[in-house]
Formats: C-alpha cells, structure tokens, sequence
C-alpha cells in the first residue's frame, strides 16, 4: 500500500516537474511556411494554409486533430455576450495593468532565433530604414536586414517554460525595503 502511494506520489512529481521545466517553443518561418507552438516532446500545434483555407494541427502525446479555422468559426454559437466594457464598469482594479509584472513576463522568454529581412517597395523608406536596421543588427546580433532585392521574410524561434514565467511573476511580487525606517 505504501509502496503504490510512493510510487504515485513520484509520478505526481515528476510530471508537475515536467511541467515547470519543459521548454514551450514558438516559432515563425515565413520562408517554409511555419507557424507552431510547441510544448517539448508533448504536444504542438501547428497553423498551415491548404490552398486559402487556414488550417490548425494539434497534436498532444498520442492524439491528432485538424480544424478548418474557416468552418469552426462558422459554427460558433449566434448568442452576443455582454461587451467587456460593461462587464468591467464597476471593477476599478480589473481595468488597470500590471505593467511591471507583464514585462517582466516578456522579459523572460528567450529568443533563441531572430532573421528578418524587409523590403517595404519604397527606395526612400528602404534608404531611412537601413540604418535602423544596421544599428540594431550591430548592437544585438540579430540577422536583420533591409534590402532593396524584394526579399521579405521572418525566421523567429522564442522559447520559454513555465519555470522562467513564475519566477519573473515571484520577483515582480516582492516588495521593495523601506529605506527610510530606521
């Protein structure tokens, strides 16, 4: 009996571990047509585009499902709910943003692949851009670039686990130490 707890128990562990530490990928590749959300080894879903028709690939461990984003939202339900706006009427502390803590939130996913090239059509546009783009690229390393060839694409690969997100939420919680008590 003991035995079976423990082994449970440790189970139990394990996958709340597997969880706070399983990176969660996201990537965009304009280039190969990728759009995917992935949650290491476990699950990913996928947007593609069949002809003009948007199409969502999910897959969790063993189970696989499409969905014709076109025809799911044709069959949502016809029922209007409240607007937020009026939801939110009498709540003053549901309309503020934690700003520090969405930051921090931000701060914590990792780019791990950043490419992008842009050819806005415009040579004036191009020629202004350049030095931002320049600028930039020296400064963080990202392949980012403006060219006048009509290249334009996006490769961006960002991780991040749920690990990295609680302890920027934990770290944005603290308050800070009154100096001035003595």
């Amino acid at each position: 009996m003991w035995i079976a707890l423990l082994i449970l128990l440790t189970i139990l562990f394990g996958i709340i571990i597997y969880v706070l530490v399983a990176p969660v990928v996201i990537e965009i590749d304009t280039i190969n047509n990728l759009y995917r959300i992935r949650f290491f080894r476990f699950a990913n879903g996928r947007l593609y585009f069949n002809g003009i028709d948007p199409w969502v690939e999910i897959k969790v461990a063993w189970w696989h499902k499409k969905y014709n984003l076109l025809t799911a939202l044709k069959n949502l339900p016809a029922d209007n709910p409240k607007p937020l706006i009026e939801i939110m009427e009498g709540n003053e502390e549901a309309r503020t943003i934690p700003w520090k803590k969405l930051i921090a939130i931000i701060r914590s996913f990792k780019v791990e692949k950043f490419s992008w090239h842009l050819d806005t059509g415009d040579f004036a546009l191009n020629g202004e851009l350049y030095g931002v783009f320049a600028c930039y690229k020296y400064t963080f390393g990202h392949d980012v670039t403006i060219n006048f060839a009509g290249d334009n694409y996006l490769v961006l690969t960002v991780k991040n686990s749920a690990w990295r997100v609680l302890k920027a939420v934990l770290k944005t919680n603290k308050q800070p130490l009154n100096k001035n008590i003595k």
